[in-house]
């Protein structure tokens, strides 16, 4: 293996390197507040009223003040946060993907993608330019789905990715759990009647909630 590409291979090694970190910190951030849900749910179970010398008085002080409503908000808020972050973690790594093969092989970047003459004079060489153009097109395809994007990288670079039926059902699911989760947490649908005055209903928007097993499930998909 020549130079070049061993520092191209070195350098997707911090992309992946990237990506396993950020699992490790969700499946940390899980485990933690699996152990702390525990933690409470235990206490709930079988209470003891914290004597005097007690050394954990404080602690169990705490959990005694913690009502089942907060718990359904934490569990609820927290499960959420996970699956936004799991699945923000392979948009990133999607992108990242992109982005350096556009660099690695500028000419797939587009013979139709201009660049403006203002932003060669802005930069001091052309890499520079190309550079801000490989961005610019890896933002632009940001917008499609996953499983578009994925297909993308399969038809531009002629990378071996093939989905099972199965995972390309997930990679949409979860997506538009996602995408629910970051843009729709209103429980109120707005509409004009026929008579043109605004009214307002309950909206069930069931993905706007996130189980745990629905945050592992995704989890689970991505790697």
């Amino acid at each position: 293996m020549d130079d070049d590409k061993q520092n191209l291979a070195a350098i997707y090694g911090h992309i992946l390197r990237s990506f396993g970190i950020g699992t490790l910190h969700l499946w940390g951030a899980e485990a933690g507040f699996a152990r702390l849900v525990c933690a409470l749910l235990q206490y709930r179970i079988v209470p003891s009223p914290p004597t005097a010398d007690n050394p954990y008085r404080d602690v169990f002080a705490h959990l005694n003040k913690i009502p089942y409503s907060s718990y359904a908000s934490l569990t609820h808020i927290t499960n959420l946060s996970h699956h936004i972050y799991a699945t923000s973690l392979l948009d990133s790594f999607l992108t990242d993907t992109t982005v350096f093969l556009f660099l690695a092989f500028p000419q797939s970047i587009g013979k139709n993608q201009q660049i403006p003459l203002s932003s060669l004079l802005s930069h001091s060489s052309k890499y520079q330019a190309i550079t801000e153009a490989a961005l610019k097109r890896a933002r632009d395809i940001s917008y499609l789905s996953i499983v578009d994007r994925i297909d993308f990288l399969h038809q531009g670079f002629g990378l071996e990715i093939t989905l099972s039926e199965a995972t390309t059902s997930s990679l949409v699911r979860h997506s538009s759990e996602r995408n629910a989760a970051v843009h729709d947490q209103s429980m109120v649908q707005l509409a004009l009647d026929d008579h043109g005055r605004v009214t307002s209903q309950p909206k069930q928007n069931e993905l706007s909630t996130i189980e745990s097993k629905a945050v592992r499930h995704a989890a689970y998909t991505y790697i």
